[in-house]
């Protein structure tokens, strides 16, 4: 009885593990399908952000590609930058569908077999809404025909066209065009894109279905031999262009030809011909041919269309940094944002805070193509330590959100009110005749804001201390954009602590506000209370920068000018004594600068070869060179890695690398340089877009 209970209580032991064992197998099998789930989800949440915005009306560009000609129905032509290749966008819509052996001329439709291109091809058709052909036939640089040669192919006016290929090696050659290239696959023309083109080109009243021998491509007949004519070489003719795309010379596809399933053997040769003999046939005519053979004016155009898979590294339209927020628009004028938001200027719709890495704001559909973020704080006035953020959307309009304090955000609120916007609002602003304005530059401050409108007048709204609205208004504030100037066009804003900079579409200086510290560049510590030129000696400007105190502007010539305070070497010009007119190559450094912006008592400037220059304060290591002693004259930052785009917040910087890549450095205590972290640094990061 005995052994009884013990191996009674054995079997309940076993049965018991059995049962933690399978709960853990379960549960770890469990957790494989989740992740791979959740990984399947992320990867589609990924690819639907890169695909986002493209159709078959607003074509891709891919990377190294820029868009050279023509709209998305009339021939979108992109060339790359360093080929001269060009390529001609084919939509496929509802009026151009996806089709297959449209044009059955020889071949019956049954006869052709569907090529191994189909799957990716077809898919990448269905989320772009379309693909890129090589607007000339490919073909070679030099005078000679090219022969059987496999190597890389060109696609652009001037090359001979390339003839007398195999289809193998067409395919091979078309296949290497950009196989560096991860966005996009090159590859030999199938059957899918061909007959959609030619579908596409009927729609353009060429005459497809029966002789093409007046618009296609030629072959020269003056001569016994019907030499290929190089592209464009007869102006009459526009020899290979896209539109002409299916004249005289026989080009290879990936489909194969072959009534019998065991015997698709031969690869089938597409195009018009017009022979020496006077013959001529349609432009979807099929022949075929061995893959390995080749014969004379044959030859082949390439097929360029997108990855479905490729994960769209966004690219930067603008940049900006707010005391302790920091904006990135994205070039699909998406808009990021990150940092302190405990007056909602991050536009989530909250006041959390703080917000350590980019987020992607919900705008409510709205894009944006400029923005600018208060730049300063208060260490006074605890009603004016709210940040704010202005916008404009791509189709012109103003919008704000954050702070309002002062009518800051120019929404019509009473003087003092610290009422909190959190998401993006629209302000809409109206002329004397009550027609709505749109605008092109804008420029937040301290207290103040600034905004271009599209016929070039300046319009202001904020606080009026200092007259830093230029309104010449000293006392209250103004509760919504008004207009200062008309008459002069300007191109260029910059908001300040209390005074303000301008420049006209001739790069005209002009400037109003504080003008403690001689910043004004007037040589002079008067306030000045209305936008007023300033006397420059017949220079012009193309960059301007307003700081706490000072200012600096680059010339048209590259060098960078300054006036104003210099207690921490702002200026840059090894030394912390105020300068007290606008001097030119202040710096002494003999540097010509693209680019330079200003926040607090800290410069950063982008020189002409694009390296990354800072000088000034540096408490919180802003300046990247791992100390935080200022700096009295230009230090070189992130050497070796050129900058295209740089702006500062408080005590911080945020650059954009030719690359793309996004480099933060110095103040964190609201998780501004956007690694997920409130630790300060005083070297760049690295940071990345939320995905």
């Amino acid at each position: 009885m005995l052994n009884f209970f013990k191996n009674k209580r054995k079997l309940k032991y076993i049965i018991v593990s059995i049962i933690i064992v399978a709960i853990i197998l379960l549960s770890s099998i469990l957790f494989t399908i989740i992740s791979i789930q959740t990984q399947e989800n992320d990867n589609a949440v990924k690819i639907a952000k890169a695909t986002e915005g493209y159709s078959y009306n607003n074509p891709y560009t891919p990377i190294g590609f820029n868009h050279t000609e023509g709209s998305w129905n009339t021939g979108y032509v992109i060339k790359e930058t360093t080929t001269g290749n060009e390529f001609v966008w084919v939509p496929v819509n509802t009026s151009n569908p996806l089709t297959r052996s449209a044009f059955t001329n020889t071949f019956s439709s049954k006869d052709l077999s569907i090529d191994d291109l189909e799957n990716s091809f077809n898919n990448s058709v269905l989320t772009y809404g379309g693909f890129y052909v090589g607007r000339y036939e490919a073909g070679i640089n030099s005078t000679s025909s090219g022969g059987n040669n496999v190597g890389v192919p060109v696609c652009k006016q001037g090359a001979t066209v390339w003839t007398g290929i195999s289809r193998d090696n067409a395919k091979l050659s078309a296949e290497k065009m950009y196989e560096n290239n991860k966005e996009v696959f090159s590859s030999l023309m199938n059957s899918f894109a061909y007959d959609t083109m030619l579908t596409w080109l009927k729609t353009k009243n060429y005459n497809v279905d029966t002789d093409s021998s007046s618009w296609g491509n030629y072959r020269d007949n003056s001569n016994s031999n019907g030499n290929i004519q190089k592209s464009g070489a007869n102006k009459n003719w526009m020899a290979n262009n896209i539109y002409d795309i299916a004249g005289n010379v026989w080009e290879w596809t990936t489909e194969n030809y072959g009534s019998d399933e065991k015997n698709k053997k031969d690869a089938v040769v597409r195009g018009g011909d017009a022979l020496s003999s006077g013959s001529v046939l349609p432009a979807g005519t099929r022949d075929h041919a061995s893959p390995t053979s080749t014969f004379n004016y044959t030859g082949f155009r390439v097929l360029l269309y997108r990855d479905v898979n490729y994960i769209e590294k966004p690219s930067a339209l603008a940049i900006a940094g707010g005391y302790y927020h920091i904006a990135y628009l994205d070039s699909n004028n998406i808009l990021w944002m990150w940092g302190r938001n405990t007056s909602g200027e991050l536009g989530m719709g909250n006041t959390n805070s703080p917000v350590t890495k980019p987020t992607l704001i919900n705008s409510g559909g709205i894009k944006f193509k400029e923005v600018s973020l208060k730049k300063y704080n208060s260490v006074t006035n605890s009603v004016m330590c709210g940040g704010f953020t202005l916008a404009i959307s791509t189709d012109g309009y103003l919008y704000t959100w954050g702070n309002n304090s002062y009518g800051f955000l120019g929404d019509n609120y009473s003087y003092g009110i610290d009422k909190k916007i959190s998401k993006p609002q629209k302000i809409t602003v109206k002329n004397d005749k009550g027609a709505e304005i749109k605008f092109k530059k804008i420029s937040a401050g301290f207290g103040s804001s600034l905004a271009i409108d599209t016929s070039g007048n300046i319009w202001s709204w904020g606080s009026n201390t200092n007259y830093r609205t230029g309104l010449n208004k000293n006392t209250g504030s103004i509760k919504i954009p008004t207009q200062v100037t008309s008459g002069i066009q300007f191109n260029e804003i910059s908001a300040g602590y209390d005074h303000c900079m301008a420049l006209d579409a001739s790069g005209n200086l002009y400037t109003w506000g504080g003008g403690s510290s001689c910043k004004l560049c007037t040589g002079n510590t008067t306030n000045v209370k209305v936008p007023t030129k300033v006397n420059t000696n017949g220079m012009t400007f193309k960059k301007i920068a307003t700081g706490i105190n000072y200012s600096m502007a680059i010339d048209k010539n590259g060098e960078l000018w300054g006036c104003g305070n210099n207690s921490d070497g702002q200026l840059g010009n090894n030394s912390t004594s105020q300068v007290k007119t606008f001097t030119k190559d202040i710096t002494n450094k003999g540097i010509k600068f693209k680019d330079i912006f200003i926040n607090s008592k800290t410069t950063f400037a982008i020189d002409t070869s694009g390296n990354l220059w800072g000088w000034g304060w540096n408490n919180y290591g802003q300046l990247g060179n791992g100390s935080s002693s200022k700096s009295t004259s230009p230090i070189q930052i992130l050497a070796g890695i050129k900058i295209k785009k740089i702006s500062a917040g408080g005590h911080f910087f945020i650059a954009i690398a030719d690359n793309e890549d996004i480099y933060t450095c110095g103040y964190n205590k609201y998780g501004q340089l956007g690694d997920g972290s409130t630790t300060n640094q005083n070297r760049p990061i690295k940071i990345n877009l939320s995905n």
